[in-house]
């Protein structure tokens, strides 16, 4: 067993109506801090929302959820096709001399109303096409028999939602089903 990867980050994308969120975890923060590393979980999150590509349910406004695993991950075709990710890692851990893991991925598509996404890191992170942090959520904000007037807005009440998600720091979280009744807030 090689040395544990206990640091890293969280990529989150959303484009769309579609969005993945993945785990890439290294032994220490300071290479989580690197761009190298950051490089790497830009390129394996496009990758994930790429290659997966979510397709919501066509008769229901519940939202489909993919989840792949480590193994799923690794053996995930690069875009460039040029090999897969467990080989995109393998050069990065050549790279940054340190044990890097490809964690877990979910991905969600909608066919009505908002995804939204929210990551939380204590540092500075320069800007990238993949939100990066050490927390995220990922909300799909549905309205009630209609879509969002002001998108944008809608965005905003999502973020705050996952912002206050990942501040209440929940042991579990799921997901209704069409069995399970639920109001209208």
């Amino acid at each position: 067993m090689g040395r544990k990867a206990q640091q890293g980050l969280i990529g989150l994308v959303v484009k769309n109506r579609q969005a993945a969120m993945v785990v890439v975890n290294c032994e220490t923060d300071f290479v989580a801090r690197n761009d190298k590393f950051r490089s790497l979980v830009e390129k394996v999150t496009h990758t994930v929302l790429d290659k997966c590509n979510p397709q919501p349910l066509s008769s229901t406004d519940i939202p489909s959820i993919l989840t792949l695993d480590t193994q799923s991950l690794g053996s995930l075709d690069l875009n460039s096709g040029t090999g897969n990710l467990s080989d995109l890692v393998a050069e990065s851990i050549g790279l940054l001399s340190e044990n890097i893991v490809l964690g877990r991925a979910c991905l969600m598509g909608v066919k009505k109303g908002t995804l939204c996404g929210y990551t939380y890191s204590p540092s500075t992170i320069p800007p990238s096409t993949v939100a990066m942090g050490t927390y995220a959520a990922l909300v799909h904000l549905l309205p009630a028999g209609r879509e969002w007037e002001d998108e944008e807005a809608a965005r905003n009440l999502g973020m705050q939602i996952g912002q206050h998600i990942v501040g209440m720091n929940p042991s579990s979280v799921g997901r209704f089903t069409e069995t399970e009744e639920h109001q209208s807030v």
